[in-house]
C-alpha cells in the first residue's frame, strides 16, 4: 500500500505505520517513530488491527491450523492475534508516558457486507454498522510480554462470543449504552462538499491544459516515488532526519 500512486503517499504523510512482517526490521522502525512522536511531545492514537489482515476463508483457514497446531481453540468471526507487534506498542508507549488507555473495538455488520474491492464497485455497501467498544486503562492491564500476550488472547476470545452473539440478535446485546449516532447534513458540509468537488475539477482541468501543472505534478510523482523505493517512506524519513538533527546539536 506504501507505494500506491496517490493513496501511498498521502498515508505516508499522515504517518502510517508500514510494516514489512520481519520483526527485527519492524521493531526499529516503530521504535524510530515512536521516540520522535515522544520527543516532540506529540499527543497520538495508534490503531492497530492485531490480526494482521482480512478476514475470509483462506485466512480463516490460516488462522484455524495456527490454532490446531498450537492446541488453541478455533474461531469462526475472527483470526487468532499476532500479538507481537502489539505487546511492543503497549510497552513501549508506557515507557514513553503516551499511553493512557487501550479502546477494544469490535464492528459488526447486520446487513450487507463488501467482501472486496469489487463489491465497493458493484455498489454493495453496509446499510448499518454497530460497533461495540470497551475502554481499558493501563493501571488494568499486565505490566509482563507474557501477562500483556495473554490478555490480548483472552480479548479475543471475548471478541470470538460477543461477535456470535451479535449475529444471532444481529445487535451488540452486551453494550452498555444503545447509541444511535446520525448527524445532519449542514451548511459546513455542503461548502466541503463544494470546495472539494470544486478543487477536484480544477485541477483535473489544470492537468489537461497546464504545461506548468503538468511538469509540477510529475515532478512531485517523481519524488514521492523516489522516496517511496529508496527509503521507508516520507514519515521515517523525517524522524530519522529529526534524531539526526538532535544528535547534531549535542556536538
Amino acid at each position: 500500500i506504501r507505494h500506491a500512486p496517490g493513496p501511498g503517499w498521502v498515508m505516508q504523510m499522515a504517518g502510517f505505520l508500514y510494516i514489512h512482517r520481519q520483526w527485527e526490521r519492524d521493531q526499529k522502525l516503530l521504535n524510530n517513530v515512536l521516540d520522535y512522536l515522544s520527543d516532540i511531545k506529540y499527543t497520538y492514537q495508534v490503531l492497530i488491527f492485531p490480526e494482521g489482515t482480512d478476514f475470509n476463508n483462506r485466512s480463516l483457514k490460516r488462522s484455524n491450523d495456527f490454532a490446531d497446531s498450537h492446541h488453541l481453540e478455533r474461531y469462526t468471526k475472527v483470526l487468532h492475534p499476532k500479538t507481537t507487534g502489539f505487546v511492543f506498542l503497549a510497552n513501549k508507549m508506557k515507557e514513553n508516558r503516551q499511553l493512557d488507555a487501550v479502546y477494544d473495538l469490535s464492528v459488526g455488520y447486520p446487513g450487507s457486507l463488501p467482501q472486496s474491492e469489487m463489491d465497493v464497485l458493484r455498489g454493495i455497501f453496509p446499510e448499518e454498522v454497530h460497533f461495540h467498544i470497551k475502554r481499558y486503562p493501563t493501571s488494568e492491564m499486565p505490566t509482563s510480554d507474557a501477562g500483556l500476550k495473554e490478555w490480548v488472547n483472552d480479548l479475543w476470545q471475548q471478541k470470538e462470543r460477543t461477535l456470535i452473539d451479535f449475529y444471532s440478535h444481529r445487535r451488540f446485546t452486551t453494550q452498555p449504552t444503545d447509541g444511535h449516532s446520525q448527524s445532519a447534513i449542514n451548511n459546513s458540509l455542503l461548502l466541503a462538499l463544494l470546495f472539494w468537488s470544486g478543487l477536484i475539477m480544477v485541477t483535473i482541468y489544470a492537468l489537461c491544459t497546464s504545461l506548468y501543472m503538468q511538469v509540477w505534478a510529475l515532478v512531485h510523482c517523481s519524488v514521492f516515488l523516489l522516496l517511496s523505493f529508496t527509503s521507508e517512506g516520507i514519515h521515517q524519513l523525517e524522524a530519522s532526519w529529526y534524531k539526526n538533527q538532535q544528535v547534531h546539536d549535542k556536538h
